[in-house]
């Protein structure tokens, strides 16, 4: 009903977008509006060790796609790696993860105070969860210049092969022949980290409050 009643409707993210078409909003309601991110919080820093670390951060849970990244780890055999999933564990997953706990290179933190310093231990950023809005942790990832795999559904500022990878959900496969093309070639990280700082600046919270004031101006004509 509220849908129904209002004129405009903010969304952060295509995906976002189409979800409301597709249950039957007009799209001519919709404005665009990603979020932003603290680029001066989160930055770039040098990593300090040879490891090849992938990280997940968010809550544990089936929503956010984190069995599917557990399940294309554990196939892989990457020597000098590691998996760090950081985040909450939901109910609806706790008896799931059991699979995996005799896994040496997966590593389970509940709770970290400064996540800046996480994204910059990481190699590469994961977030293949099956719906968002749009995730802050991919911004921070790439604003702390971390390349990201991530799902169209996460809602994320991603494009395909330039910032990192976007695969489909649920897609294990999907995921371990990125993890490995990554892990394999160290110029195309540093590459695609370069390229997602780069991308991300322009997406400060000042720049969407710019811009949503300017969405606002428009509107009142």
């Amino acid at each position: 009903a509220e849908m129904e009643e209002c004129d405009y409707i903010t969304v952060p993210s295509e995906f976002a977008a189409d979800s409301l078409v597709e249950n039957g909003v007009d799209r001519k309601k919709l404005i665009l509006l990603p979020f932003g991110v603290d680029t001066s919080r989160f930055r770039p820093r040098e990593k300090q060790d040879d490891t090849f670390r992938a990280v997940f951060i968010g809550q544990v849970s089936v929503r956010k796609g984190i069995l599917y990244l557990l399940e294309a780890w554990k196939g892989l055999n990457l020597p000098g790696s590691e998996l760090l999933v950081v985040g909450p564990h939901s109910p609806d997953i706790k008896e799931l993860l059991s699979k995996y706990s005799d896994t040496g290179n997966i590593r389970f933190v509940s709770y970290v105070k400064d996540l800046t310093k996480v994204y910059q231990t990481a190699s590469v950023f994961v977030f293949p969860s099956i719906e968002e809005g749009s995730a802050l942790v991919n911004y921070e990832a790439m604003a702390s210049g971390v390349p990201v795999i991530t799902t169209y559904n996460s809602g994320s500022l991603a494009r395909d092969g330039v910032y990192g990878f976007v695969i489909p959900v649920r897609d294990v496969a999907a995921i371990r022949d990125k993890l490995t093309a990554l892990y394999e070639d160290p110029g195309l990280r540093d590459k695609m980290a370069v390229s997602a700082r780069e991308r991300i600046e322009r997406y400060t919270w000042e720049a969407y409050g710019d811009n949503l004031v300017k969405e606002y101006k428009k509107i009142a004509g």
